[in-house]
């Protein structure tokens, strides 16, 4: 008895099987599906990852750092900052903890300066 095995397979060939030996034979009726054209940037990773659906209006923005201007014209950049009472405490882009006395910075410019960048400068009058 002789037992012939074919199998259909989805990339279009069809494969007989004859005791282990196998032949293939492109199937005429298969057609691929069209393709599709897509233009994926994998600069940031997410490889394989369908990509961020473009924003629909321009996120708020974030601040990164903030300046701070002193009356001598020093004028420091703080990526963090927080009061305590009468104290103005920052963190430099060198993540150096600072502290110094509110009244020590030059108000006027560090909100002028702040604001010019479309940030706000909040800390206690």
């Amino acid at each position: 008895m002789l037992t012939v095995l074919v199998i259909l397979s989805t990339n279009g060939l069809t494969c007989t099987s004859r005791q282990h030996v196998c032949t293939e034979y492109p199937n005429e009726y298969y057609r691929p599906p069209a393709a599709q054209t897509r233009i994926q940037d994998y600069s940031n990773g997410g490889y394989g990852a369908d990509p961020a659906p473009p924003p629909t209006s321009a996120p708020a923005k974030k601040p990164d750092f903030w300046l701070l201007a002193f009356p001598n014209g020093t004028i420091v950049l703080a990526v963090a900052y927080w009061t305590d009472h009468d104290t103005l405490h920052y963190v430099t882009r060198t993540k150096e903890q600072k502290q110094i006395p509110i009244l020590a910075i030059d108000r006027d410019l560090t909100d002028q300066l702040n604001q010019e960048r479309g940030l706000e400068f909040r800390i206690p009058k």
